[in-house]
């Protein structure tokens, strides 16, 4: 049985709900689960939400998997499928130590104040001065 002091943080989308555990794990609920809790495979560090996507630093801070409508990254091998749906998975080249989700791009910030962003990119969110889609992180210079 999980109690409200086992939560280390919470992230929402539209329609779903997600805890992370102290311990690493991460349940969620949504419509799809019809508002019943359910673990979502592996350990993770961080999570966080937008309107349609979630995301979570793996527990190592070397992968971002995300859940949602946008590609955010390629689909995981193995195929992770949960009432979240397909989760896609983004490598990182070195452990994060933020993540943050807009509503179609996700950013990560690593030690010595480097940035990487990717996704949708259609009113510059990235900040790299490039439009279209970018489906992986790219590292920006130091900030």
């Amino acid at each position: 049985m999980h109690s409200l002091a086992d939560i280390a943080a919470i992230a929402t989308t539209w329609d779903s709900f997600c805890a992370l555990d102290r311990d690493g794990s991460l349940r969620c609920a949504n419509d799809r689960s019809r508002k019943a809790m359910f673990a979502v495979p592996g350990r993770y560090s961080e999570i966080s939400g937008s309107l349609a996507n979630l995301c979570a630093l793996a527990e190592d801070r070397r992968s971002v998997y995300c859940w949602g409508p946008s590609l955010l990254g390629r689909p995981t091998s193995p195929y992770i499928d949960t009432p979240l749906g397909p989760a896609t998975v983004a490598p990182l080249s070195d452990p994060a130590q933020d993540l943050v989700v807009g509503e179609t791009h996700v950013c990560v910030m690593f030690s010595g104040e480097r940035l990487t962003c990717w996704g949708a990119n259609d009113w510059g969110q990235l900040g790299n001065g490039k439009a279209g889609t970018h489906a992986l992180p790219t590292v920006y210079p130091q900030l």
